[in-house]
């Protein structure tokens, strides 16, 4: 869509306090007091409406230049140009509705969204907008170059997919609609992470806290560990009342548009391209792995049985504890010495820093915010500087977990790369929310932060998508870093995830600044024991993803809006076939806690299409030698195009070979059946 959504690695001591950084990193500027990244108009929360009417009143005269046509620039440089001018606004209101520690400006924020949302619907159904762009494909062929054409051809695409070429009447449904979809959108979302209250009668029985605020006990009573589960994971009216106005919503917007179903309209562009393409894929995936699912679950049963003979079927409140059991006995005591002293924040950071430095010769140098420039918070400022020094883009890391901030890590495009019309460059800004420690009082060290290693492998996946929005930098904003189909935009981060768990990279990042580094025997058990149980993982995220995509397709998603079906009995008939031998309480309803149904809507096999590919591109290009330079530009390269090419192009140069279905079904199911072959253990 128009809006999509002296140089050293780091400072050796990252200090911070509650309002930014203390260090060694530069000062950005003279001390003064600024806005929201550097924007005058957002040093309060009125600002919003400010910036609001400031892209109205700029977008004004784009629309103008682009019907009148102009010399100077082509249409899709207008159009990109007007995009740009929506996109800087909504994508930093979005980051700070959801992160700001001021609830006033994480309102005033959602209100900008809204507004802004819906004036880009409106432009979306401008037809002079889409006649004018359509028509400069002929009328200005020879200023155009192949991104241009591409980016041109992509947003013609997404005018019609908004309705462009309807009567007046439907192109209003179609802002209307789109309105209703992310009112729900926002409804279900704040209820995704919403604690539960415990009975009296319960508390004093199973000693718990007067709320539950996660799903997860590591109590050895199984049934304290089924009642937490079921309380947390109970159906929820609201959330279902939530879910099926989307749901109904986007089916509306869907067949306005002259689409059989959401579910067909979202995998435009995608690698797999085609809703039954997708659902082959997820049941292909799920039948390949289920041998070796099984085989985890019968190890897990296994433990079980020894702890309660009578247990005859691992349920879905044991996965946790029955996962910790085995892996403590499998793997023996965490190395939590070797962890604490070298999984830290700035170790971790560093590990990337000499990635990046190895492979594309980029090094990050720490900056100090301004006051006023970013939320109150424990925060780094990074920014990307290439081997000439060129200054890349910026990345902030929000790494506190604060009341009022999403609990899941997540990536915000604050800015994407463009060059101006005046020849510049606008750099790209992100923004990587992590919850690696509670709200901060005082001054702390954040580079002596110790962090778990699921922690240490979600920042190289966060950054990942940094590096992606640094390395792609196109002529349109459009087109520039993860502005491309999510599947493909999932692959720079998740291949990071295989950097962090070969044994060289960890050493070289769990490591200190004196040269000290973790154990080998270490490092090794820490890779086993994070490898051990991914086919269990695997099937979950793949009955996750094929209800996303289910809930969106025609027969279902028409049952469900007309109250036939429930969505809980709709990802329960999808586990059940998925993997029958692990015990359910039917009541359980893991998609009202589920966030990515909101951003991703039939697209969160994304994942798993991403964790192939990037597979394929870690044992092609990297297993050998992971600091390879002369592969790193390989992939700086595929990179630099952003979604200025399409991905199945970008990855066939890569590999050789075109990632069809059945390759990333089998590379995933080899690496399952590796990883599964496990041995039993005593409890």
């Amino acid at each position: 869509r128009m809006l999509s959504s002296s140089r050293r690695l780091f400072a050796s001591s990252i200090l911070s306090t509650a309002r930014g950084l203390l260090g060694k990193g530069r000062q950005s500027g003279a001390e003064k007091v600024t806005g929201l990244f550097g924007n005058d108009l957002l040093k309060t929360a009125e600002g919003f409406a400010a910036l609001t009417e400031q892209v109205k009143a700029k977008c004004g005269p784009l629309v103008d230049r682009i019907e009148k046509g102009d010399e100077k620039r082509t249409r899709v440089q207008l159009v990109d140009d007007l995009s740009n001018e929506l996109c800087i606004a909504a994508d930093l209101a979005e980051c700070v509705r959801n992160l700001h520690s001021d609830a006033e400006m994480s309102k005033a924020a959602e209100a900008a969204i809204r507004e802004l949302y819906t004036l880009l619907e409106t432009l979306n159904t401008y037809q002079p907008l889409y006649e004018n762009l359509k028509k400069s494909l002929e009328t200005e062929r020879d200023r155009l170059d192949e991104v241009d054409v591409r980016t041109l051809e992509l947003l013609v695409e997404e005018f019609e997919q908004s309705g462009v070429h309807l009567p007046e009447k439907e192109r209003s449904e179609f802002v209307r609609i789109s309105g209703e979809i992310f009112d729900a959108g926002v409804k279900f979302e704040s209820g995704c992470d919403r604690s539960v209250k415990v009975a009296k009668s319960d508390k004093a029985s199973y000693k718990l806290d007067s709320r539950l605020v996660s799903p997860v006990s590591h109590s050895s009573s199984r049934e304290k560990r089924k009642y937490v589960y079921t309380q947390f994971m109970k159906h929820n009216e609201e959330q279902e009342s939530s879910l099926r106005q989307l749901i109904s919503s986007r089916h509306s917007l869907a067949k306005l548009t002259g689409f059989e179903s959401y579910a067909h309209r979202s995998q435009k562009n995608s690698l797999l391209g085609s809703y039954e393409h997708a659902h082959d894929f997820l049941w292909g995936l799920i039948q390949r792995i289920r041998p070796s699912a099984e085989r985890e679950l019968a190890v897990l049963l296994d433990v079980l049985k020894q702890c309660d003979h009578e247990s005859t079927k691992v349920g879905e409140w044991d996965l946790f504890y029955l996962t910790d059991l085995y892996k403590s006995r499998a793997f023996g005591p965490a190395p939590s010495s070797a962890l604490s002293q070298f999984s830290t924040l700035g170790n971790v950071l560093r590990g990337f820093g000499r990635i990046t430095q190895s492979l594309y010769g980029v090094t990050f140098e720490q900056r100090i915010p301004q006051s006023g420039e970013m939320w109150n918070g424990a925060i780094l400022k990074l920014v990307a500087v290439d081997s000439n020094g060129n200054e890349l883009g910026t990345v902030y890391l929000d790494v506190d977990h604060r009341s009022g901030k999403n609990l899941g890590d997540c990536h915000y495009t604050v800015r994407c790369s463009k060059q101006l019309e005046s020849g510049m460059w606008q750099s790209p800004v992100i923004v990587l929310s992590l919850n690696l420690m509670p709200t901060m009082s005082g001054d702390v060290a954040l580079s002596s932060i110790p962090i778990t290693i699921k922690a240490a492998e979600n920042i190289f996946h966060e950054l990942g998508h940094a590096m992606h929005s640094f390395l792609g930098q196109t002529k349109h904003q459009h087109v520039s870093g993860t502005r491309c189909p999510t599947d493909h935009a999932e692959i720079p981060s998740t291949l990071m995830e295989y950097f962090f768990y070969d044994l060289r990279v960890m050493q070289r990042t769990l490591c200190t600044t004196d040269g000290k580094a973790i154990d080998i025997k270490d490092a090794a058990t820490v890779i086993a024991s994070e490898n051990a149980l991914s086919s269990l993982n695997i099937i979950h995220q793949a009955s996750y993803a094929l209800f996303d995509l289910e809930l969106h397709s025609p027969e279902i998603s028409e049952s469900f809006i007309n109250g036939k079906v429930s969505s809980t009995q709709v990802l329960n008939r999808i586990l059940n076939r998925a993997l029958p031998n692990m015990e359910r309480d039917e009541t359980a309803a893991y998609q009202h806690r589920f966030h990515h149904l909101i951003p991703y809507g039939s697209k969160y096999y994304s994942y798993l299409v991403a964790k192939s590919a990037a597979s394929l591109l870690w044992k092609n290009h990297f297993q050998a030698d992971p600091y390879n330079g002369e592969a790193g530009a390989k992939w700086a390269e595929a990179q630099s195009h952003g979604g200025g090419l399409p991905s199945s192009v970008i990855l066939t140069r890569m590999l050789g070979s075109p990632p069809t279905p059945s390759l990333l079904i089998d590379t995933l199911a080899s690496q399952s059946q590796h990883t599964s072959n496990l041995a039993a253990v005593n409890v």
